[in-house]
């Protein structure tokens, strides 16, 4: 919609080069998101209020320094014939920037604007940045920037926001110079031998680690959930954060990576895992070139997180290692991850779930930060917390806790669940015990046998069809409900059932032993061209979605089934037409 009072302006930029080369490893993680990778609908909002008294000249005049002054924001993208793309930076140009009057409705204002400029961004022809400025009685009052993925990830806006302040500030003479780093210089960087054996590293760093990891933390008994799960439940709480800077203070470690160990702890506690995997966005900005960076950097990082320690405060130790190294391995071509992960899940018959996500919107910061002020007692400050809920947008994953307006006096903790795995009453039982633990672990270090009690969280519970298998916590029922599906949509398989067996052949535990317990699946065929590389790559196609399921690692083709087909003794006494792992 256009309202009757908009206008257009041109706004001017001019930077001081004008240049092409490759996507750097945070770009080409952004593409592989895009469906239609010419036009990206995946969009970012900036909104920043304005000081009274300001000319619409002095604002539209600081857009225009703010492109200049970053690359990304001036930067097309081309996809050539071989497929490859490159980015594109123009020296100098013009952006439409709209103008809008509000008439005293800023609020409302906003969110028409936000419909408007929602439209997905052409990267080959379309600036990455859409612009906007909403007046009241003809004054700026607002502007609203929005922006593509490819040209900024979500630290670049507090960057953005800073930037545009000072540029509001002061005159051309007076406004900071150019950021050191700019996206062509990161990909020519990351193109350099140590940063390409850094970007080896990560890779090897990530297989190593889903190896070894549960293939899905929300591997808990489902229900029917009670809505679409479009809220979300937010605790506000001083206690929290009073406790989170003592804690840092006593174990040297930064409050970021407290509540990465608390949220940890209690998902552990919560699924009987003794190890915690958690994705966690690295901003990848840990150098003083690249603290000034506007640009797509950030990418996930894997932390698997170590929960035996006797005491919360070990805990703390040992999740910060496993951040330290989680965040070093943080920048890689996300194209070969992708292959590295399907490998993993082909060798252990399982699917890798993206399904914990931890995002810090404070800044995932892992370094040792002291002399915090946790003010007042926290226990006292618990009668103050808040917990409310909110719409939002489902999320493609199945558990996301958001940490952000982190102050000495408060902090605000998030959490989006899958409700079909964490309904909405034990969604606010988490929020609520995770401060519990902090308050508990303010002034002692806090014994691990004695979290679940202190926090109030209790574990799942499990009936006796579900296994412990490589890690990962099993339903026989949705293993075998995976193996009705294949036999079901193949012709040439005429029954198919799948055992827990211990000790069995060609298999393998984490640590290279013979495993304790396997999956082993006998099957009936009359097709002759039914093999166990058919049966496995059957199953694996259709594990996506099944959070608590696994495909057997080890197939036994007969020629006919037995009379029982839950009996494993009869499908043992017929003869064995083949059998193998049906890997690769």
């Amino acid at each position: 919609m256009v309202s009757a009072t908009m206008r257009v302006v041109p706004v001017k930029f001019s930077g001081t080069r004008s240049d092409s080369g490759p996507l750097t490893l945070g770009q080409r993680n952004v593409l592989l998101w895009a469906e239609d990778q010419t036009v990206f609908g995946a969009v970012q909002w900036q909104t920043l209020n304005l000081a009274p008294n300001l000319s619409l000249d002095d604002v539209t005049g600081a857009i225009g320094r703010l492109i200049s002054r970053h690359e990304s924001l001036r930067t097309l993208y081309a996809l050539g014939t071989s497929g490859e793309w490159t980015q594109q930076v123009a020296a100098s140009g013009e952006l439409p920037v709209e103008v809008h009057e509000a008439g005293g409705r800023l609020d409302a204002t906003e969110a028409l604007l936000k419909q408007r400029l929602n439209e997905p961004f052409a990267l080959d022809r379309e600036l990455p940045i859409r612009a906007a400025v909403i007046t009241s009685g003809r004054t700026p009052a607002k502007v609203v920037l929005v922006l593509t993925h490819m040209a900024a990830d979500f630290a670049s806006l507090d960057i953005i926001a800073r930037d545009f302040r000072r540029l509001m500030r002061n005159s051309m003479g007076q406004a900071p110079g150019p950021p050191a780093l700019h996206p062509l210089d990161q990909a020519r960087l990351e193109m350099s031998p140590p940063a390409r054996r850094r970007a080896e590293a990560a890779l090897r760093y990530w297989e190593t680690t889903l190896r070894g990891a549960p293939q899905c933390m929300l591997a808990v008994p489902g229900h029917q959930p009670a809505d679409s799960g479009r809220r979300m439940a937010t605790l506000r709480s001083r206690a929290a954060a009073h406790a989170m800077a003592r804690i840092a203070d006593r174990t040297r470690a930064s409050q970021s990576v407290v509540i990465l160990a608390a949220v940890a702890t209690l998902l552990g506690l919560r699924t009987v895992n003794d190890r915690c995997q958690i994705t966690s966005l690295c901003a990848n900005r840990f150098t003083p070139a690249s603290r000034d960076y506007v640009g797509t950097i950030a990418q996930d990082a894997l932390i698997t997180a170590d929960l035996s320690a006797d005491t919360f405060d070990g805990i703390i130790r040992a999740t910060r290692t496993a951040a330290l190294t989680a965040y070093y391995h943080g920048q890689y071509d996300a194209e070969s991850l992708w292959r590295i992960i399907d490998r993993v899940s082909e060798d252990r018959g399982t699917k890798f779930h993206r399904d914990c996500v931890l995002n810090d919107l404070n800044g995932a910061a892992v370094q040792v930060q002291t002399g915090h002020r946790g003010r007042g007692d926290a226990a006292d400050a618990m009668r103050d917390s808040r917990l409310v809920w909110a719409d939002t947008d489902p999320r493609p994953l199945l558990f996301y806790f958001e940490v952000f307006r982190l102050t000495g006096h408060e902090v605000s903790l998030s959490v989006w669940a899958d409700q079909s795995r964490f309904p909405p009453a034990e969604v606010e039982d988490f929020l609520l015990a995770v401060e519990r633990l902090l308050v508990a672990a303010d002034r002692r270090n806090v014994p691990a046998r004695e979290i679940g009690e202190l926090a109030g969280l209790r574990p799942v519970r499990r009936d006796a069809s579900w296994r412990r298998i490589d890690s990962c916590w099993v339903e026989m029922p949705a293993a075998q409900q995976l193996l009705d599906d294949v036999v079901a949509s193949v012709p040439g398989i005429d029954a198919a059932q799948v055992f827990c067996i211990r000790d069995v052949a060609g298999t393998r535990d984490v640590a290279g032993t013979r495993a304790a317990e396997a999956l082993v699946a006998y099957a009936s065929a009359s097709g002759e061209w039914i093999t166990p590389q058919i049966l496995h790559a059957q199953c694996r196609q259709r594990l996506a979605g099944r959070h608590t399921a696994m495909a057997p690692a080890w197939y036994v083709i007969c020629e006919r089934p037995p009379d029982d087909l839950t009996c494993l003794d009869l499908w043992r006494r017929l003869p064995v037409r083949v059998e193998g792992s049906g890997r690769a």
